[in-house]
């Protein structure tokens, strides 16, 4: 008898505990097609009505919902509502409870994970399309709200300072830009580019702090040219360019294999147009290393520029002058065209589908009247464009 009455409480429990059960089902049915929806205040009034004991027993799901509810309504809100930041700030709190009740299920877990990382990813892109349409001002607050999502998330200190940069932030700017160098050695050369253009931006107090960033964005990338343009107008605005010019010349004096020394002072002198010895130095770059590229297109540009240059000069002098000069001028064209030739074809050898450089080959040939080269370039850009 005794048996029979317990197996039947047993039974009975049993039975209650699945209609709890599909009942719980149910109500996250009712709340998933709320959601789908996007019945917000329905899904609410729903998940208000769990008993304090509910919420303990189903937490991740109970949260998770709540999370996903204020993550829709961020959707439906633009940052100019009072209530915005609140709204972020509400999903940020359940999605991070959902993610710490969801430790133990690897699969929910990472479902979790992932619509919070789509709320960042909203927000910062929001960010970015404001960036780009430079209204810097709301770029900046979508920036901010990015990094209370995601304070670990070092890339933003980038977006954070270019948005500062851009409104006049200098101080903060450089802040970023500052916590931005210790994270992004891949991008140190222009974080420092970034911050010298902000220190020439504070004037003359912070342009030794604005040659001191050029220098170590320099050191990383030795030949780009907004570098070494940057370091050069630093150089003039310091009134160093003199000393600068001892320096480096010193220095090769001491060790004639120093390349990238070399390079920058053949930039320096092409700079105040002394190209005479600027392309001294260029080729003596090249002596030390043959396959560099750049230098290679930099002496093959400057002889084509003083070939263009001298026919400009001729088209511009009287018939009396030609007569005198004449002769001359068109041989100096004539060896400037070939120079540069020497130069185009090297690259030409790297890049043979390069329409641009083929062009350019194509005038030279013409110019030293190499008829056979001519036809010869000019079929293969035919070929390139028409087969």
């Amino acid at each position: 008898m005794m048996y029979t009455i317990t197996r039947y409480f047993f039974v009975l429990f049993f039975v209650l505990s699945c209609h709890q059960t599909q009942a719980k089902r149910g109500k996250f049915k009712a709340i998933i097609q709320a959601l789908e929806k996007n019945e917000l205040h329905e899904v609410e009034e729903k998940l208000a009505k769990f008993s304090s004991s509910s919420r303990e027993r189903y937490a991740s799901q109970y949260y998770y919902f709540l999370a996903i509810t204020y993550h829709k309504k961020v959707l439906q809100e633009d940052i100019t509502s009072p209530k915005y930041n609140d709204l972020i700030f509400q999903a940020k709190k359940y999605y991070q409870i959902a993610l710490d009740k969801q430790k133990g299920n690897r699969q929910r877990y990472s479902i979790v994970k992932i619509r919070y990382e789509n709320l960042f990813l909203f927000i910062l892109n929001k960010g970015v399309s404001y960036y780009i349409r430079e209204a810097y001002k709301r770029a900046l607050q979508y920036f901010v709200l990015a990094q209370m999502l995601k304070p670990q998330d070092h890339t933003l200190y980038l977006y954070l300072g270019a948005a500062h940069h851009q409104l006049d932030h200098q101080e903060e700017a450089i802040n970023c830009y500052q916590k931005a160098l210790t994270q992004f050695p891949k991008e140190k050369k222009y974080i420092y580019y970034a911050l010298s253009s902000l220190y020439v931006e504070e004037k003359k107090e912070t342009l030794q702090k604005a040659k001191q960033a050029i220098v170590q964005a320099l050191k990383i990338a030795p030949y780009n040219k907004n570098f070494l343009q940057q370091h050069y107008t630093l150089l003039t605005m310091l009134g160093e360019v003199e000393s600068t010019v001892k320096a480096y010349s010193k220095s090769i004096e001491d060790n004639s294999k120093a390349f990238i020394t070399t390079y920058h002072l053949a930039f320096l002198y092409e700079k105040f147009d002394n190209k005479k010895k600027a392309l001294y130095l260029y080729k003596k770059c090249i002596k030390m290393s043959s396959d560099a590229e750049e230098i290679i297109a930099k002496l093959a540009n400057m002889y084509y520029n003083a070939a263009y240059d001298m026919v400009e000069r001729v088209r511009n002098i009287s018939e009396k002058e030609f007569q005198a000069q004449g002769e001359v001028l068109i041989n100096t064209i004539e060896k400037y065209s070939r120079k540069a030739i020497v130069y185009y074809e090297k690259i030409y050898e790297k890049h043979p589908k390069d329409l641009e450089i083929m062009s350019i080959l194509s005038t030279l040939y013409k110019s030293i009247k190499d008829e056979y080269k001519f036809r010869q370039i000019n079929n293969k850009i035919f070929e390139i464009r028409y087969k």
